[in-house]
């Protein structure tokens, strides 16, 4: 009950102060903080109920956001930034407007390195003459339909932390070269992205990483480039689920090369 007070406290707290003072960067901030308040409201309803705080109106709420599903969801983060730059230039409010214009320069440069990363994939893809029936680069979903191809918004929940391009050929059905070369289309994408950064960049490797950008040119340049290291890095880590039941692409070509061994040594 005491635990439960504290973290009604806390969110319900934060909200007013976000939503009202300015303090905090305005909706950004103050729907997650709700959502802790909420939390912490239904562990003390259900304690004097004398029921488990497992139930209750925190996870009716928290069910009926799961089931708006991955349409609304991928589109969470640019939706609130825009509503956060209405409410902060009606209310003048400098921080919020600042906080919303990074959201959204960082939602985008995290799109553009998702589509660049997918776009290698679809590539090696093409080379190894292997088809493609699905492509999703964020909310956006590409399904080949007969000659052409249908966009739509995503139904996959993968949808809200990047994509992936699914190709007609189950993978354990490919070769290992061609595994290797499919997998290895989007690392080596993200990778001539970031040598593109560094190399027509004005600011070196430090400065580029510097956790206060200068300018906006700076702080756009600067969160294409730490975007595109961390999904360079996540990629490439030997993962048999990354999200969602995927495999990573370093877990494919780790596989790929495995296989290519077990060929060379007749096993």
């Amino acid at each position: 009950m005491l635990v439960g007070s504290s973290i009604a406290a806390f969110g319900f707290g934060l909200t007013f102060v976000s939503l009202y003072w300015g303090r905090f960067p305005g909706l950004m901030t103050g729907i997650p903080v709700f959502l802790i308040g909420l939390f912490g409201l239904n562990w003390v309803i259900q304690g004097l109920r004398g029921r488990s705080r497992h139930n209750g109106i925190f996870y009716v709420v928290l069910g009926w956001l799961i089931r708006l599903g991955p349409r609304v969801w991928s589109l969470f983060i640019p939706t609130l930034a825009l509503l956060n730059l209405l409410v902060g230039a009606l209310t003048n409010d400098r921080e919020a407007l600042d906080f919303s214009l990074k959201a959204l320069v960082g939602w985008l440069a995290f799109m553009a390195n998702i589509a660049v990363h997918e776009a290698g994939h679809f590539a090696a893809a093409r080379v190894m003459r292997l088809p493609v029936g699905r492509m999703i680069i964020g909310p956006l979903e590409m399904t080949k339909e007969g000659s052409g191809w249908s966009l739509d918004l995503s139904r996959e929940w993968i949808s809200i932390f990047g994509g992936f391009v699914q190709i007609k050929s189950p993978l354990e059905s490919l070769s290992p070269r061609q595994l290797l070369v499919f997998a290895l289309g989007g690392p080596a994408a993200t990778a001539l992205l970031l040598g593109a950064f560094l190399a027509f960049s004005p600011f070196d490797l430090p400065g580029l990483l510097r956790s206060s950008p200068d300018t906006l040119q700076h702080g756009v340049l600067s969160m294409g480039a730490e975007v595109a290291i961390l999904i360079l890095v996540l990629n490439l880590i030997p993962l048999r689920q990354l999200a969602f039941g995927h495999p990573s692409d370093g877990y494919q070509i780790l596989m790929a090369i495995r296989r290519m061994r077990g060929r060379r040594t007749g096993r």
